[in-house]
């Protein structure tokens, strides 16, 4: 049992309460009075018992004492006594005695509340946790008790622990590509090919029609999953966020309008069904429509379409997007080379239930650096599909990554800063042709900003490692960019029932 004396936290985060830096607008005085008062607040005192239960779990039991038990209770009845209003009384003047049996039962949640939430975070901070998500503890399940010490207990998943590699000067290989007036001539060849109005036709279907259908997914009589109206180009291989159809094509050329197909799914080991991990569902198309791409519009009336003033202005605009992925390249590279020199002799394992936690996070992440570095929504897509079929292997890669760059983040003090955040915002507004205010609306809306501050922390860690390897240029030739064999959807093969429905059906 270890006792502890950390000052309470006033609020609830991620993270250790911090001071607001720069936030202007204060009276200095003012804020030398409230840190003072601060300052002479009585610290938490508590006892704790940490278990390890896991490569990545942690048992804990919090003991407080009665004394702080009474005094939370007394803190919160001074919030409310000049307010309270008891027959017989003034407000603020009523007996503290009349006013601690009269509102005791309502004031027991919130300093249930405070004296958990103060005791975890102190907590953390004393035991030197790393906690990677909320603990597993329904404060509903957790009763105050009228006397004695107020005990709970829960559990967290924490960061693997391990000792930090040497990271410095490592030997490194550079590829350096040169962006030539030939490369963007065949690449913007290959854009207009993608910009091409789509006809209705009555034949049978041609590899790289597109379909309007109707979709089907079924397993011995079970319908897993279903949607109208997706148009789907026909490809070699169409892939799903838990599954892949590898003859897709061979299976729907030749299909036309009014018709239906069936396809093989093979389903992926990610799926939110165990029982069909790895199994063959079927998939019936039914196709409401068959589209053929027409003749290919011009870069004129392309660069007028994407909103630019002249042809020159979107063929240098679409120089950039090229550069970005040739520096996506570079850096995954670098990166890739650093983390196979630093992983192998870091070892450290990863719970399954934790993989599984975190496969969304990392397809987040994954994300936001395809965005940043110009790739489409198609093709963005294509990637996250292949993260989320094959989770296990490649999440369990992309963790060990994050763990390892956010120790050295810590060691090495690295942050993302506001500027950098702008910047950034700045950067993929200008990839995806949108402005900063609809970017920043939608991580806002996504709740995704610790993704892109974790993305900026992690570039910048592989920076600092590369500013001290030994770094070897090599030139290397221009990517050739095959067309892609593989149309990509937004959609599971088995559907995941929310939280709510699976409660309401249950």
């Amino acid at each position: 049992m270890v006792a502890s004396d950390i000052p309470e936290h006033d609020a609830l985060s991620a993270n250790p309460p911090q001071t607001d830096a720069g936030s202007g607008g204060e009276n200095p005085q003012e804020s030398l009075g409230t840190a003072v008062q601060e300052e002479a607040k009585p610290k938490l005192k508590f006892e704790y018992d940490v278990e390890s239960v896991g490569a990545c779990k942690r048992r804990i039991i919090v003991t407080i004492p009665r004394e702080e038990v009474d005094r939370y209770f007394a803190e919160e009845l001074d919030k409310i006594r000049n307010e309270a209003t008891v027959p017989g009384f003034r407000p603020g003047r009523a007996p503290r005695r009349l006013l601690e049996k009269r509102f005791r039962s309502e004031l027991e949640e919130p300093v249930k509340s405070r004296l958990m939430l103060d005791s975890f975070w102190s907590l953390i901070e004393e035991a030197k946790l790393a906690p990677i998500g909320d603990p597993d503890l329904d404060p509903d399940d957790v009763e105050l008790p009228e006397e004695g010490d107020f005990a709970f207990e829960f559990t967290v998943e924490v960061r693997p622990e391990f000792q930090l590699p040497q990271w410095r000067g490592l030997k490194l290989q550079r590829k350096v590509f040169e962006l030539t007036p030939e490369y963007v001539d065949r690449a913007m060849q290959q854009l207009v090919q993608k910009f091409t109005d789509l006809a209705e036709v009555n034949g049978p279907a041609e590899m790289g029609d597109y379909i309007e259908c109707e979709i089907t997914l079924r397993h011995e009589g079970r319908v897993l999953n279903s949607a109208d109206d997706e148009r789907i180009q026909i490809r070699p291989t169409l892939t799903f966020l838990d599954g892949i159809i590898r003859d897709f094509g061979e299976k729907m050329v030749g299909v036309r309008q009014g018709e239906s197909r069936f396809c093989d799914v093979e389903v992926a080991e990610s799926c939110a069904d165990p029982n069909l991990a790895g199994k063959t569902v079927q998939a019936h198309f039914k196709v409401h429509k068959v589209l053929r791409p027409q003749t290919a519009q011009s870069i004129e009336e392309i660069a007028r379409v994407a909103g630019y003033d002249s042809p020159d202005l979107f063929r240098k605009s679409f120089e950039d997007q090229l550069r970005a992925r040739m520096e996506l390249r570079v850096y995954e590279d670098l990166r890739k080379q650093i983390l196979d020199q630093l992983l192998d002799v870091v070892p450290f394992d990863l719970p399954e239930d934790l993989v599984r936690k975190q496969t969304e996070r990392e397809i987040r992440r994954r994300a936001v650096e395809l965005t940043r570095s110009g790739y489409t929504a198609e093709e963005i897509r294509r990637e996250l599909n292949l993260i989320a079929r094959e989770a296990r292997e490649v999440v369990v890669r992309l963790l060990r990554e994050h763990f390892l760059l956010e120790r050295l983040a810590e060691e090495e003090k690295i942050e993302a800063s506001e500027q950098d955040i702008e910047e950034e915002i700045q950067r993929i507004a200008r990839m995806t042709m949108r402005s900063p205010r609809q970017v920043r609306a939608e991580y806002e809306q996504e709740n995704a900003w610790d993704v892109l501050r974790n993305a900026i922390v992690e570039r910048k860690v592989i920076d600092r490692i590369v500013s001290e390897a030994e770094v070897t240029d090599v030139q290397m030739p221009l990517p050739v960019e095959e067309p892609s064999e593989e149309t990509a959807l937004d959609m599971e093969v088995v559907r995941q029932v929310p939280e709510r429905e699976e409660e309401s059906t249950g």
